[in-house]
């Protein structure tokens, strides 16, 4: 089959958003299993995210700024770690003074290999509590950063290449290791994600790219009691522009809850930078 479209655009462009909560953090930025002229590459990402209706009653805004790191081998592996944040920004003078809480730092790693049209591909994923998630804390500080317990998850995804889109699905698993309280730990959140998205490269430069990602969760743990943790579903959806320049790309993208008619959609920007590592091959 011949192919005729950008394929740097899409391994730029090819970023599977999901709406907060509806994935793991770690990115899945240059994961098309193309192999470069270079053995490594080094990613280095900021995204900042800001809901409708996030200004606070007192005048403060509310945002979500996060930072993404990525090692990957051009043999099809590779490691990433992610800082998230949440910060406060004060705008009028009764406001709350501006406040910065860590969130819930995750670490991933993942391989991918590419098989004729499909590109095929796996992750492990792993946060860690460092966000603030006590009541009494948040609401002193007034930000709630953190979920109160570490997880791990699986994601399995498999991506077609046609010309000039790349379309595919991901299944994602996600469980809780359980929760910072006083009592005894108890486990832990159970929640089970299955996402098809699409990406279209305009030009050499410009993608867009759409998703929905249905999940449902068990809040307690899939093996909790029988009626002590019924599963909830709820369904996400986004839509996202992107600009990709040599070594540089650009993202501005909206994500929504599609099962909750009153939520509000959350407006995300981010940019990547790459660096390439050794000598070109």
């Amino acid at each position: 089959m011949n192919r005729t479209f950008p394929i740097w655009t899409l391994l730029f462009a090819l970023y599977i958003h999901f709406p907060p909560g509806m994935a793991a953090q770690s990115s899945e930025n240059q994961r098309l299993a193309i192999r470069g002229p270079h053995p490594y590459s080094l990613a280095l990402g900021f995204s900042c995210g800001v809901a409708a209706g996030a200004l606070e009653d007192d005048g403060s805004l509310i945002l979500q700024p996060n930072l993404d790191m990525e090692f990957r081998s051009a043999r099809g592996w590779g490691i990433g770690i992610s800082i998230p944040a949440a910060m406060r920004l004060p705008f009028l003078p009764e406001s709350r003074p501006p406040a910065l809480a860590l969130g819930d730092i995750g670490a991933g790693f993942d391989v991918s290999a590419r098989v004729g049209d499909w590109i095929l591909g796996a992750e492990l994923t792993y946060s860690y509590p460092s966000g603030i998630w006590d009541p009494w804390e948040a609401q002193g500080r007034g930000l709630a950063s953190g979920s109160g317990h570490a997880s791990a998850g699986a994601s399995f995804r498999a991506i077609r290449l046609f010309d000039p889109i790349a379309a595919g699905i991901r299944m994602a698993l996600e469980t809780g290791l359980g929760r910072l309280e006083l009592s005894a730990p108890s486990s832990g959140p159970f929640s089970i994600c299955i996402s098809a998205h699409a990406t279209e490269a305009i030009n050499g430069s410009f993608a867009i790219s759409a998703s929905v990602s249905p999940r449902v969760v068990w809040p307690e743990g899939i093996g909790a009691g029988p009626g002590l943790s019924p599963p909830r579903f709820a369904i996400g959806g986004s839509i996202s522009a992107y600009i990709s320049i040599p070594a540089w790309s650009l993202e501005a993208g909206i994500s929504k809850n599609l099962s909750e008619y009153s939520s509000l959609p959350t407006v995300r920007f981010s940019c990547a930078r790459r660096f390439e590592i050794g000598a070109r091959r």
